[in-house]
């Protein structure tokens, strides 16, 4: 794999960290909600773009289970987010965020032909998904202590 794609791959985690950083340095609560909204918007971002491979990979076969799984990081998202923002309760959403990052990891090894793969990138996947799922953990974890 291309250090270009590794380079960005570790770029893409500077908000997951800002954020997590933020959740912890920062008092002032209408910057912790703004934090945490971004942390999961970010992460609903990132997820629904990882999903994207099982549509590109799933849809000239016709492969349903790639198909539906494309489909609910995004939907997820948009569900978590709303519960943050309507009820304020930020733990819950991004702890399972966190999950999620593990669950499409996991569906991603299984799922995606390694064919189709260089497997230099699920060892750089796994590295940047340790990091972003401590990050959201991490970030759940500031509204409990």
């Amino acid at each position: 794999m291309p250090a270009f794609f590794a380079i960005l791959g570790y770029l893409g985690l500077i908000p997951f960290i800002g954020f997590a950083i933020g959740l912890y340095t920062i008092s002032e609560p209408s910057f912790i909600a703004a934090c945490a909204t971004m942390q999961l918007v970010y992460a609903g971002l990132i997820a629904s773009f990882l999903a994207g491979m099982h549509w590109s990979h799933g849809l000239p076969r016709q492969h349903k289970v790639q198909l539906s799984l494309a489909m609910v990081p995004s939907i997820l998202s948009l569900v978590l987010i709303f519960h943050a923002l309507m009820t304020y309760g930020f733990a819950i959403p991004l702890l399972i965020m966190a999950i999620g990052f593990v669950g499409l990891y996991v569906a991603d090894k299984k799922l995606l032909e390694p064919a189709w793969l260089d497997e230099d990138y699920f060892v750089l996947r796994l590295r940047l998904t340790a990091i972003v799922s401590v990050c959201l953990f991490l970030s759940a974890l500031s509204f409990w202590v």
